[in-house]
């Protein structure tokens, strides 16, 4: 998801919380407006929905933030909008009722009243759901609007970069360097996947896979030297979340390609995009295309620029 963030997101709060909660304590709780007789400023009732609407607003957040790294939104949009739904529900249920408790406690000597908290529990909720209506909107309209998204030639370029870095290099010792200078460590290897193929679990490593490919209920493994692997999956959900996010990305419902398997990309009718992968999955092939969405190829843009310029 691409939620408001850093100044924005705090301006955003410091004039959406107050004019919610002034709506509501005006509309919901005291129901009388300025100009009526005997009108007063619904202090509590203000101070109250505030609390209320902070609380709302800081547990779904911190629900829509965790979703985000294990279940982004554009592998299984409806999934991850029913489950944001689910758990955010159910989370501010349960902090409106801690919260709403504290306040009449310590702010009115007792426990709230079955009217109180009724009224209380449909003003929670009708926030939770439009904090959720504005997130899951906020995302489709930078999928639609997306501000200046890098070109296909620019993510090309970044890929070459990409693919000079990982090119082998064979460095020189400087004549300069001192005897009893220690030699500089290789880098730990990553740790390996274990994957279940036939009646065993094979660890690979992540730079030795291009891509996974499922069809038919079969999933393939097609290693980086163009070997195919047959593993005991049925489709690819089961292994997304065992993958690296940094290092693989779900394109479709048939692949999740490794970032070194991705060669070119170039931009495609209606916001999509064709990408270019290697090895094929027919040796007499010239290359293997496959078409990313206009719905995964701002988040496609968006990792593929990230994971290339590191």
């Amino acid at each position: 998801m691409l939620p408001i963030r850093g100044k924005k997101a705090w301006l955003f709060r410091l004039t959406a919380i107050p004019m919610a909660a002034l709506l509501a304590a005006h509309v919901v709780i005291y129901r009388r407006f300025p100009g009526e007789a005997g009108y007063q400023f619904p202090g509590t009732a203000f101070l109250t929905i505030s609390a209320l609407i902070v609380v709302c607003w800081e547990v779904n957040l911190g629900v829509f933030r965790r979703l985000d790294r294990t279940m982004p939104f554009y592998r299984t949009p409806l999934r991850r909008v029913g489950r944001q739904v689910l758990e955010g529900g159910v989370l501010t249920m349960l902090s409106f009722g801690v919260v709403f408790t504290l306040i009449s406690v310590v702010g009115f000597g007792g426990l709230p009243s079955p009217k109180g908290f009724v009224t209380g529990l449909f003003i929670c909720f009708g926030i939770a759901s439009i904090i959720n209506g504005i997130y899951v909107g906020s995302y489709l309209l930078a999928v639609i609007y997306q501000r200046d998204p890098l070109t296909a030639g620019q993510l090309n370029v970044r890929l070459a970069e990409q693919q000079r870095e990982l090119a082998p290099v064979t460095a020189q010792r400087p004549i300069d360097t001192l005897p009893d200078q220690p030699a500089e460590q290789p880098l730990p290897q990553r740790t390996g996947i274990l994957i279940e193929t036939g009646s065993q679990l094979l660890r690979v490593r992540p730079d030795e896979i291009a891509y996974f490919y499922s069809s038919g209920g079969i999933v393939q493994l097609i290693r980086a030297d163009g070997r195919k692997l047959t593993t005991n999956y049925d489709s690819l959900n089961l292994l997304v979340n065992r993958l690296p996010p940094g290092q693989f990305f779900q394109i479709s419902r048939q692949f999740i390609v490794h970032l070194d398997a991705v060669r070119t990309v170039r931009d495609d009718v209606n916001r999509k995009l064709t990408i270019t992968l290697e090895p094929t999955l027919s040796p007499g092939l010239p290359a293997e295309q496959v078409t990313i969405s206009r719905y995964r190829s701002a988040e496609f843009r968006k990792w593929l620029t990230e994971m290339a310029v590191r």
